[in-house]
């Protein structure tokens, strides 16, 4: 009505009407009560849901506005009492009627039902919430009515009917009731939630357990094929075509129902991968229902049809990002697939072979795919079961096929598959989707589709590793790097990739799992489908991080860690190396913390399946990633629970955990640190669960399988504890605990003779692990008493025997360990092990590893040749160091060790083949011939310390002396055997017996040659406490020995072939000679080693000489031998003998000139010195002897023939040479000069004497005498001074001056040394006639004037003596120039000076011809004579004939001549001219020679042109030194040659010479300061002579230029920015000293008197007296004197210049200027500073001490105020 009242229905009983309606629906007699009861119901139930629904929210509204309430709703719903009273089975009876619209109205009323309970419990659930639990109940009761629907049939043949029905609106109508019966399993987020493992929904009375019921009833049933019916249309072989939304209906019902029987069955199978097999074997009261329900679900072919409707064109053509009907039925079907392939092994094989992952991916991959599901109430994208049937399909083949070799292409077809489809931007596209994790239901479905792209990464990761050929990891990662340019990029933190993407999920989704389990409150849904998310990502990068191990494909494996490592590429390898670098930090949030992830996950706090999970993606960590993430999951505190998980395995038999757990241990325990937690305690307890397992006793009825399996397991522990054993906080505990086991399974290992690769390995492991472990001395005494020496020594002859390269690795460890206890001196004593035969062991793996082609770049037989040796030299040491040698020698141990060792020829002749390849297996010195080689391969050389030496060869050199020493020493067959393998006396069948012979022969010699080489020391120890035992004991036994070898082959040789030039090479190539002088120290060898030596010397002169100077001992024992003291011999003739042939010996080397090369190789020149010296005077000794009383010593040997000669002979050839003059030190000289100056001197005079008597006799000398040995000594000793002094003291100088007479340069300089030191021994001598003696024609062909070099040397050196001489003393020039060949010295002098000038003459015709006499001359001086003639009357022939030629030449010149030119030619030398000029410059002061110079023409024209030439400074310096001291005698008479005008003019170009050429140095000036100045000042000193004797004219021009010169001098001094260096201002004092006084005496001469006064003039000397008398400028200390005088001069001249105004006008300078004169010096780095001025300087001067000085500088005082 209008008052909105609904009338009588608010009145009515609904509960009394709904009673009678079913009471009436139940009558079938009657159809048409029974069709308006069914509808009735239908409308009741309505009207009782909205009652219902009234009262709560009457009962929400008084509550909410704060009103009293009683909790009590006001109408109860009748719907829960449809069970009890049967309503539900009636309505469900009447489905089946035949009356269609009873049957509608029925299953009208039944939806209505179901529809209404659930809102009402949804008003419930909301009150109840709202009040806290107060009023109204979560109970949902929609579960009970499904139940009773089921139960009463309703999902039986009647619903079935509706659906088949050809009216669409009654199979819709069905349809719908079937869809309200299972739907809400998709509709409700907790529909889809992970099932627990045998789930039973019959148990669970929740309403979604109902609808999971009613699904298995519909899958069971007749509903299903129905059902299916539905959605096949034409394309899909069905009859009739439905309406899409039926259709859509249809498969949204299928998808319902098929997703609950794949979560039952998944729950029920588990993680066996068992599928229906699991079902069958299931107990759970649930199991046979859904197998039945999936094997009905295969029979009627649910799979095809969803396949059918994911590619059906309709479906297709449909697709898109909007919520259509065809979207849905797309979606529908990827969630029957992916429910199918979760539970059924035959749907994923069907799907297999249909190539379903490209189909699943490809539309996961299209447009509108990843939005989000209407379907689904989880929020999931629609591609959720797409995604989730390709991850079930490409697990099952990983895990099918990961253990079979032969489909490992099947599953790189599979993996291909995925990457060609696109699965990597799909699965991207997914992972980075949005994803609200803290909604509580809409986050579910994301999760779920994360869960299943993990999962195909997962597999598509694992199967990409385990494909051998590369190709699909390739693929793969081609894929993900395509993908990455589709990721943003941000910070660090950003995800880069699909794989940082998957880490990133990992580490959030543990996070959030984490915050759930400690109080999260969104329900079991979410909890679970998180939790799965946590296990699929663990999955995925556990195989990103390069896992092999099947998810669930391990059980009942063993895991072993060589398994794991593949081989790689260094790409992949680095790939996986940063992904477990990421996944360790995900895991492990840093190594400090303690709150870290792993371990909950470990426990099984993420649930029990995220346990494997974590297991394979830390074992994939641990194998491929670094040691810094082995050391973070160590520190995650992982080793707790893995310990605990390995011991439980052990103890339930889980083999997989075990082992897996073992490997955990085995990359994580060895970076567990004392004080880590209990990570140590964990660790030391898995050490002994491994242990324990090593003690396993082995079943002898064990199978085969499960004895290698159990050998396996044993294999894997030990390399655990190997990998432990690598951690020092580990060893105590290991050696505590599994030391005696491992070695306990080392020996049983070494025991078997079966073989195989794990029992290698074993061995190798438990050999790394003692290893390490005996380092620690108590550890290795520990393993020692546990017999690990034994168990080494007995591999070590299983691996000699075998001498297979493959066991060399194994071999070197156990020589490791050998070594290791070797070294340790306790360790040793108590392993015993010269006792257990580790020696011949050692032996046998040495003579193995000997080779003389090692390997390349490396050898491990050189580890092994390392080792073996150190510990040989360890044990020897010990047997060695037991007692006193001679206790030794003969004691049990010794004689154990030639026993070990004797017998293995191998290694013995590889010792003696190494110490011979020392030579290259050549015989040295003796053009390469080879030694035979007999002996076999060498020992390796490894250039490290081995032992106490620094190389193997070294050791095994120490060792092979020590067991020859122990052979000698011990009289045993043993020995006997080391000798007879030695010489090769036991090659029975080994070639020619020659060949042994040479061998051995040359290994004695050679032996031999290494012990008497002292410098060698290869043999010698370096304690020096045991040098004595070596020296007096070890090395006489051996020599001994190797003496008989020597002999006795060399005999067998020599019966062979006499003339085999191999014994030849012997002795020359080892020395044997200096092993002969070697083993002279023993008397009773002198004899038969002295005629030996003789014999060597006559029969291989030339080979064996060089021997004799070969090493220093031999050389020492020649000398030795030379100086033999015949008092010990009683055979004198005997001992002379020996020094006579020594004597020969020497002789010969030093003509040879080996002996000189070998005393200074070896630095005995001391003792050579020494002994030869002593011998030249023994023989002198001898002499006095013999000749006392014999006048007549025409018998006595010549001086040269002598032994003295012949020692000094030795004694030259021994001291060092420069240019062929001995160089000695002074030190040396001095002693020689001691010790032998008296006989050298004898000796030098005794030739000259027997020259004299050859002379008389007309008889040529044997050599000249200065060549003879002892003129050279004594030339050589007198360069030095000290020496000299000597030799004067002992007459030497008698000699010297002998020497020198015959031209010896270095007897000319001793002399003029000596001269020096005493002209007057020099005069007693009669040295100076000697020298002189030299330019006298009688020399003219000496040989040292047959090179112009020493000619124009010797001369110089005779010039420089004489003039010397002359200066030093006036009794030394009276001597020079009364002796009797002066004049021949003089005009030798002239001769070489006027060679100098050159005469051109020019003919008429224009040409120019040079004058013959002086071309000869010059050609005489400059060029060698290259013809000379023998007889003096054939030069005097040639000489006269060549003056005809001359003056016919001369006449025919001079009839065409016009004029002549005069030149002077200077060569690059003129030192010898400058001497000739001393010379002269000397003699021309006395009045007997002076004379002859004068009236010498030539002479003074040569000297004049050679004083103004400026081409040498020196030599222009001594022609005007010599012209000064001319000039006072120069004369213009006739007989004079010289002129004062000629001098003057000589003077005067010298002068003007302002440049000069500095080259030689000059004997006159001594030192190197040869410069213009003073050369101008010697010029100066000559016009002081003449100027008086020359015209006004020249006087002028003289004093003109002496003016400017001065000016000059002073401003180079005064201005020191001129370009003037310190060089040219040397010696300007002496020039200006010179230069003033040569003013102050011309000025009074009137010539000059304008000249004079000059204002430039008068200014520089004011200037002088300025500069000098200013004390702030720093003044030289050089010519002091000199400049005094010139101030002196200045001011006299002053004085007189300006004693009047005339003077001063004619001067041009007034007096003011005078005054005001100021001078401005240059300072360096600073501003010029003024001079003191002029009247200042005179004030100063003045008050001078200088008298002079001071009066004149007075006077000028005194004239210039008086003019002013």
């Amino acid at each position: 009505d209008s008052s909105g009242a609904i009338g009588d229905m608010d009145s009515m009983d609904i509960h009394r009407a709904l009673r009678s309606m079913l009471d009436h629906v139940s009558v079938s007699k009657n159809p048409a009560l029974q069709r308006w009861a069914a509808a009735s119901i239908r409308n009741l139930i309505t009207e009782d849901q909205r009652r219902t629904c009234l009262a709560i929210n009457d009962v929400a509204a008084a509550i909410a506005v704060g009103e009293e309430h009683d909790g009590m709703i006001a109408y109860d719903s009748f719907l829960p009492q449809l069970v009890s009273t049967g309503g539900v089975m009636i309505l469900c009876s009447i489905i089946g009627a035949d009356d269609a619209d009873t049957r509608a109205h029925a299953t009208g009323a039944l939806s209505a039902t179901i529809a209404s309970t659930r809102a009402i419990d949804s008003s419930m659930t909301a009150l109840s919430e709202m009040t806290g639990g107060r009023v109204g109940a979560i109970e949902e009761k929609d579960g009970d009515i499904l139940r009773a629907i089921v139960s009463g049939g309703g999902c039986g043949s009647s619903l079935s009917q509706l659906l088949l029905s050809a009216e669409n609106s009654v199979a819709t109508m069905g349809c719908n009731f079937a869809a309200t019966l299972v739907l809400p399993l998709l509709t409700d987020p907790r529909g889809s939630a992970t099932l627990s493992p045998d789930y039973d929904p019959r148990q669970d009375t929740s309403g979604l357990a109902a609808c999971r019921e009613a699904a298995v009833a519909i899958a069971s049933g007749g509903c299903l094929p129905a059902l299916i019916s539905l959605v096949k249309d034409a394309e899909l072989g069905g009859r009739i075509t439905r309406p899409i939304d039926l259709k859509k209906c249809a498969m949204e019902t299928l998808a319902a129902v098929v997703m609950a029987v794949g979560q039952i069955g998944k729950s029920i199978i588990g993680t066996s991968g068992k599928y229906e097999d699991a079902l069958d074997a299931s107990t759970s009261p649930v199991a046979s229902d859904v197998r039945d329900a999936i094997a009905a679900l295969n029979a009627d072919g649910m799979v095809p049809v969803a396949l059918g409707v994911l590619g059906s064109s309709s479906s297709q053509s449909l697709n898109s990002s909007r919520d259509t009907p065809s979207s849905r039925i797309r979606e529908a079907a990827g969630i029957i697939l992916a429910s199918m392939t979760s539970c059924s092994e035959e749907a994923i094989i069907e799907l297999r072979s249909s190539g379903a992952i490209s189909a699943m991916l490809s539309a996961a991959g299209d447009s509108g795919a990843a939005s989000t599901s209407t379907l689904r109430g989880d929020g999931a994208p629609r591609c959720l079961g797409l995604l989730e049937t390709a991850s079930c399909i490409l697990m099952y083949e990983w895990k099918k096929h990961a253990k079979s070799d032969g489909a490992s292409s099947e599953l790189l077809d599979r993996l291909l598959e995925a990457v060609d489809a696109g699965a990597i931007p799909t699965l991207s596209k997914v992972l980075t989707s949005k994803l609200d994790l803290d909604s509580q239901d809409k986050a579910v479905g994301g999760m779920k589709a994360r869960d299943a792209a993990c999962r195909i990464l997962s597999s598509m990761f694992g199967i990409a590793r385990s494909d051998k050929t590369g190709i699909g990891m390739e693929r793969l990662y081609d894929a993900v790097d395509t993908d990455a340019y589709t990721y943003s990029r941000g910070g660090r933190d950003t995800p880069r990739n699909i794989v940082t993407t998957t880490l990133w999920m990992l580490q959030t989704g543990a996070q959030k799992a984490k915050d759930e389990l400690m109080g999260g409150q969104k329900g079991a849904h979410y909890s679970a489908a998180l939790m799965d998310l946590v296990e699929a990502a663990l999955l995925a990068a556990g195989s990103m991080c390069g896992s092999c191990i099947a998810p669930d494909g391990g059980k009942g494996v063993l895991v072993k860690s060589d398994d794991l490592v593949n081989a790689k590429s260094a790409e992949i390898k680095q790939r996986e190396l940063d992904v477990c670098k990421t996944a360790c930090g995900v895991l492990v949030h840093g190594a400090r913390q303690r709150q870290h992830v792993l371990p909950t996950l470990l426990v099984g706090g993420f649930g029990e399946k995220s346990v494997d999970a974590t297991m394979r993606l830390s074992i994939a960590i641990s194998q491929n990633g670094a040691m810094e993430q082995h050391a973070l999951l160590a520190l995650s505190g992982i080793l707790i629970p893995v310990n605990d998980m390995l011991k439980n395995s052990l103890t339930e038999g889980d083999l997989f955990k075990f082992s897996a757990s073992l490997v955990l241990v085995r990359f994580c325990g060895p970076h567990i640190a004392a004080g880590e937690g209990n990570g140590l305690q964990s660790v030391r307890e898995a050490i002994r669960v491994a242990t324990s397992v090593l003690l396993l006793p082995v079943d002898p009825n064990a199978s085969t399988k499960q004895l290698d399996t159990q050998e396996s397991l044993k294999s894997e522990c030990i390399s655990t504890l190997e990998a432990l054993s690598t951690n020092s906080s580990l060893w105590s505990s290991i050696s505590k605990d599994a030391l005696p086991a491992i070695i306990s399974y080392l020996h049983s290992n070494c025991g078997t003779g079966f073989e195989n690769q794990t029992r290698r390995d074993a061995r190798h492991a438990a050999l790394r692990a003692m290893q390490h472990i005996i380092e620690v001395p108590s550890h290795a005494v520990a393993a020692a008493q546990g017999g690990l020496a034994v168990s080494a020594t007995r591999l070590l002859s299983i691996l000699a025997r075998n001498n297979n390269k493959k066991e060399y690795e194994i071999l070197i460890l156990a020589l490791e360990v050998l070594h290791t206890i070797a070294k340790n001196p306790d360790a040793r004593r108590e392993g015993r092990l010269l006792e257990c035969g580790v020696v011949k062991s050692l032996c046998q793996v040495l003579g193995n590893a000997a080779t003389d082609n090692p390997d390349q770049p490396t050898d491990s037989r050189a580890n092994i040749t390392l080792l073996g040796l150190n510990i040989l030299q360890a044990i020897l040491a010990d047997v060695e160091n037991s007692a006193d040698m001679h206790l030794v020698l003969q004691s049990p141990a010794a004689k154990a060790l030639v026993d070990q060792v004797a017998h293995e020829y191998r290694f013995i002749r590889a010792l003696c083949q190494t110490l011979l390849l020392r030579t290259n297996l050549t015989i040295p010195n003796s053009g390469k011939t080879p030694i035979p080689d007999l002996y076999g391969p060498q020992l390796l050389r490894v250039e490290e310390k081995c032992a106490s030496f620094q190389n193997t060869h070294e050791a095994c050199f120490a060792f092979l002396f020590s067991i020859g020493v122990f052979a000698s020493a011990i009289d045993t067959k043993a020995s006997g055997a080391f000798w007879k393998t030695v010489f090769l006396q036991d090659m029975s069948n080994g070639g020619d017996d020659a060949e042994k012979h040479k061998l051995a022969a040359t290994f004695c010699a050679y032996f031999l040659s290494l012990l008497s080489d002292e410098n060698a020391s290869l043999f010698v120890p370096l304690n020096p406490q045991k040098q004595h035992d070596y020296s007096a004991i070890l090395c006489p036994l051996l020599r001994h020995k190797l003496v008989d070898g020597l002999r006795a082959n060399l005999a067998e040789i020599s019966n062979y072939d006499e003339n085999d030039p191999y014994e030849r090479s012997l002795l020359v190539g080892f020395r044997l000679p200096e092993i002969c002088f070697s083993l002279l120290k023993d008397p009773e060898l002198l004899g038969p080693v002295f005629e030996l030596m003789k014999l060597m010397v006559n029969e291989y002169p030339d080979d064996i000489l060089p021997l004799f100077v070969g090493s220093k001992s031999a050389i020492l024992s020649l000398f030795d031998m030379l100086n033999l003291d015949i008092s010990d011999h009683t055979d004198t003739d005997f001992a002379e003998n020996i020094r006579s042939t020594i004597a020969n010996i020497l002789g010969t080397l030093a003509e040879q000139g080996l002996l000189a090369s070998a005393v200074e190789r070896f630095d005995v020149s001391g003792s050579a010195i020494a002994a030869l010296a002593a011998a030249s005077l023994a023989e002198d000794n001898k002499d006095v002897g013999q000749h006392d009383d014999d006048d007549d010593d025409e018998d006595r040997p010549s001086t040269g023939a002598r032994l003295s000669s012949k020692c000094m002979q030795c004694l030259v050839e021994l001291l060092p040479a420069e240019k062929g003059m001995m160089s000695l030190s002074s030190s040396e000289a001095e002693a020689i000069a001691s010790r032998l100056g008296k006989k050298m001197c004898q000796m030098v005079i005794s030739r000259f004497l027997e020259r004299a008597k050859l002379e008389q006799y007309e008889l040529e000398e044997e050599e000249p005498i200065i060549e003879a040995p002892d003129v050279r000594m004594l030339c050589a000793v007198a360069q030095h001074e000290a020496a000299l002094e000597i030799l004067n003291s002992l007459g030497g100088l008698n000699a010297l001056s002998l020497i020198a007479g015959e031209g010896e340069l270095s007897a000319l300089q001793a002399m003029h040394q000596a001269c020096k030191k005493d002209p007057s021994a020099v005069l007693n001598v009669d040295g100076h006639v000697s020298v002189m003696d030299l330019f006298t024609d009688e020399r003219k062909y000496a040989p040292w004037r047959e090179s112009d070099d020493s000619r124009r040397r010797v001369e110089k050196a005779a010039f420089d003596f004489l003039t010397y001489l002359c200066t030093t003393s006036l009794k030394g020039r009276k001597a020079v120039s009364n002796a009797p060949h002066c004049d021949d010295c003089i005009e030798h002098a002239s001769h070489v000076i006027t060679d100098l000038l050159q005469t051109s003459e020019v003919l008429e015709d224009g040409t120019e011809s040079k004058d013959t006499e002086n071309d000869d001359q010059g050609d005489s001086s400059d060029e060698e004579v290259e013809d000379k003639t023998d007889g003096e009357d054939e030069f005097d022939t040639d000489v006269e004939e060549k003056s005809d030629a001359v003056e016919d030449k001369q006449k025919n010149t001079k009839e065409n001549q016009t004029s002549v030119v005069k030149k002077i030619c200077v060569g690059k030398d003129p030192s010898m001219e400058v001497s000739a000029y001393a010379f002269l410059s000397q003699l021309v002061q006395v009045k007997k020679w002076r004379s002859v110079v004068l009236k010498d023409e030539s002479l003074m024209d040569a000297s004049a042109m050679v004083a103004s030439d400026t081409t040498a400074l020196s030599l222009q310096y001594a022609a005007t030194f010599f012209l000064a001291k001319v000039a006072p005698f120069a004369s213009s008479e006739a007989d004079c040659a010289v002129s004062p005008t000629l001098l003057a003019d000589v003077f005067h170009s010298v002068l003007k010479n302002q440049t000069g050429s500095k080259t030689a140095n000059s004997s006159i000036i001594a030192s190197d300061d040869l410069n213009l100045n003073l050369l101008h000042s010697v010029a100066v000193s000559g016009v002081e002579i003449v100027l008086d004797c020359v015209g006004a004219d020249v006087q002028y021009a003289l004093m003109k230029d002496i003016s400017s010169r001065l000016t000059q001098l002073v401003e180079s001094f005064t201005n020191k920015r001129n370009t003037s260096t310190d060089a040219s201002r040397a010696h300007g004092g002496v020039l200006a000293c010179s230069l003033t006084l040569l003013v102050l005496l011309a000025r009074g001469k009137d010539s000059v008197h304008d000249v004079l006064l000059n204002a430039d003039l008068i200014k520089s000397m004011i200037r002088i007296i300025q500069w000098r008398y200013d004390s702030k400028f720093s003044q030289d200390n050089t010519d002091v004197v000199s400049w005094k005088a010139t101030v002196t001069h200045c001011l006299q001249f002053l004085s007189l210049v300006l004693r009047n105004q005339e003077t001063q006008t004619k001067a041009g300078l007034s007096t003011e200027e005078i005054k005001g004169a100021t001078l401005m010096i240059p300072r360096p780095g600073k501003a010029p500073r003024k001079t003191i001025d002029f009247v200042s300087a005179l004030r100063k001067a003045v008050e001078d001490s200088d008298a002079a000085n001071s009066i004149a500088a007075q006077r000028i005082l005194d004239r210039i105020n008086l003019l002013s």
